[in-house]
């Protein structure tokens, strides 16, 4: 048996203020929402991090270039030589030092500066990305989408008389019929299609196994779904766009350690990922 999993928060589970459920509640997340206002909304996060971050940058080199000027201490000759003590020496030793610990304590404040902003905003973009796994997982995977598709114009009534309909007419189909139906329904390709597949799906689950006509997972596999295949780019945006804002701000912290892992995670995380299409309770198995 299929063990269900409890709603989730759409935030770290371990920290309970972070749980509270995004604005729209998860029976209105659809196509329009991602991209009109969850996608664009981690663009603009992302932009608020970058700017911070180049902003900071620019008066961190403006300081490191004021601390090149070199420091010099003794007699200049004619000649443009420098001669100097032992004390001359231990002299400038001191000023380069104490000019050195200046130049990092001014660093340091400017990075500090950016404290009380930007974590809050990459709270949200890691919330935002684990929203984003939790929509591919459950609301914009291939099944869950298949299964959803109505025709234009159906209300949510239409779509559901319309099911019906195709059920009791694919419910006595013989095998052969129902693979043809199938196969028809793939060679057209529209999403108008889509939900007398889903019903030829349903019924194929629905009958034995020594009676079904295909595989459910290769329906499903070969099936075109518009939504779901513009939706999976939208979602890895907001991923990627999570990864480019912790990666800017561990390098920002000189955190090189922590950038490289990042960088290595992230690079792993791109590496061949192919759609999922199927899903593991396909009846199938």
């Amino acid at each position: 048996m299929l063990e269900l999993s409890a709603r989730v928060p759409f935030g770290p589970a371990t920290d309970p203020a972070q749980c509270a459920p995004w604005p729209t509640p998860v029976s209105a997340f659809n196509f329009q929402w991602l991209k009109g206002t969850f996608v664009p909304n981690q663009r603009d996060r992302l932009t608020k991090v970058t700017d911070a971050i180049s902003a900071a940058n620019t008066q961190i080199e403006k300081i490191r270039a004021q601390a090149v000027t070199p420091i010099e201490v003794g007699q200049r000759q004619a000649n443009g030589n420098v001669v100097r003590t032992a004390d001359d020496t231990l002299a400038e030793r001191s000023l380069r030092t104490h000019a050195q610990r200046q130049t990092v304590n001014a660093i340091v404040e400017i990075r500090k500066t950016l404290d009380p902003t930007v974590p809050p905003i990459l709270k949200d973009m890691a919330r935002a990305s684990f929203t984003a796994d939790t929509l591919r997982q459950r609301v914009f995977d291939k099944l869950s989408v298949l299964a959803r598709a109505s025709l234009t114009g159906l209300d949510r009534a239409g779509w559901a008389h319309l099911k019906a309909n195709y059920a009791a007419m694919l419910k006595d189909l013989a095998p052969i019929e129902l693979f043809a139906a199938a196969q028809r329904c793939i060679d057209d390709g529209s999403a108008e299609s889509l939900p007398l597949l889903d019903s030829i799906r349903l019924e194929n689950f629905r009958r034995p196994k020594d009676s079904r006509a295909f595989l459910n997972a290769a329906l499903v596999t070969l099936a075109n779904v518009p939504e779901f295949n513009d939706a999976q780019p939208l979602l890895g945006e907001v991923q990627a766009a999570n990864q480019t804002a912790l990666l800017m701000w561990a390098q920002f912290h000189d955190h090189s350690a922590h950038a490289r892992v990042l960088k290595m995670t992230s690079g792993l995380a791109n590496l061949g990922q192919p759609a999922r299409s199927g899903h593991p309770a396909l009846g199938d198995e």
